[in-house]
C-alpha cells in the first residue's frame, strides 16, 4: 500500500430514513451490494484531472467483514 495517501474519501448519506451523522450510516460501506462495482460510490471530478474506482480484494482485514476496499486510479495532469 502507498505510504501516503493518494486523495480524500468524502462519504455522504442520503438514505430517507436515517440521518447523514455517522461514517457507521455510509450504505454499502463494506462493498458488499455488489460483487463486481462499487455500488453507492461514484467519484466527483473537477476540471483538473481524471479517476476512476473499482473495487479490490488484495487486502482484506484480517478477522472482519472487511474483505474489500476501493480502489482509486487517478490520473495527474501537469
Amino acid at each position: 500500500m502507498p505510504s501516503e495517501p493518494l486523495g480524500t474519501i468524502h462519504a455522504t448519506s442520503h438514505h430517507p430514513r436515517r440521518a447523514p451523522t455517522a461514517a457507521e450510516l455510509v450504505r454499502n460501506r463494506v462493498f458488499k451490494d455488489d460483487n463486481k462495482t462499487p455500488a453507492h460510490w461514484s467519484v466527483v471530478r473537477d476540471a483538473g484531472g481524471s479517476a476512476a474506482i473499482a473495487l479490490d480484494w488484495r487486502y482484506p482485514v484480517a478477522a472482519t467483514a472487511l474483505t474489500t476496499s476501493l480502489r482509486l486510479e487517478r490520473e495527474l495532469r501537469t
